[in-house]
């Protein structure tokens, strides 16, 4: 994993001003979409994993969090974060399965455009699972559809990203982290699954 994550933050960090040119309006509308879907209350806590440049975080401000926490390997995505952002974000530089269990508990965390960079997907739940609040939400997101993510993956190794789950995969990733999937859409132009943590005595089937 240490390895992975080490190449992951290099790659990163030599692709940070690609990541700045401007966002066409339909990726944009798409990533409102996103936000929208994950129902963040006021005054929860949200957490951007895999953050980059900050892409989401407009929107999730917008809805008022008692606090922005976003995560991310590389340092110089997060530098351009907190340039943007400045003391309305917490940025954290690291892997979400050492954020500690004290950053919690969290309303909602995202993973936009990040699912496929991860060493493994299923631990990568599994520390969400143990953030997330009671009856909090995970959007795991891209604003350009799965099959854009295998694209990319075919034509650039360097990388290492794995392919985004389908419906039935992700059911099976998600089996004993806590989380039941709530609602998925795999279309041409977005990948977007919502999680719910099960709250203590309920059922999967109770959360659909």
């Amino acid at each position: 994993r240490q390895a992975h994550n080490q190449a992951q933050q290099r790659a990163f960090d030599d692709v940070v001003a690609s990541f700045e040119r401007p966002i066409p309006k339909d990726v944009l509308e798409r990533l409102e979409l996103v936000v929208e879907k994950a129902k963040i209350h006021p005054g929860e806590a949200v957490l951007d994993i895999g953050t980059g440049v900050g892409v989401l975080i407009p929107f999730i401000l917008k809805r008022h969090p008692s606090r922005v926490l976003a995560c991310d390997l590389s340092g110089e995505m997060l530098k351009r974060v907190r340039s943007r952002f400045g003391d309305r974000v917490i940025t954290l530089q690291a892997d979400v399965l050492d954020i500690p269990l004290e950053e919690g508990p969290i309303g909602v965390v995202f993973c936009n455009a990040m699912f496929g960079n991860v060493y493994d997907q299923r631990e990568t739940l599994e520390a969400i699972g143990r953030l997330l609040a009671p009856g909090g939400r995970l959007a795991i997101s891209h604003p350009m559809g799965s099959a854009f993510v295998r694209r990319l993956k075919e034509s650039s190794p360097r990388l290492r990203l794995k392919e985004l789950p389908d419906e039935r995969s992700l059911r099976r990733l998600l089996e004993g982290t806590g989380l039941a999937l709530a609602h998925f859409t795999d279309e041409p132009e977005i990948y977007l699954a919502i999680c719910v943590k099960i709250e203590e005595g309920a059922s999967p089937s109770s959360r659909k």
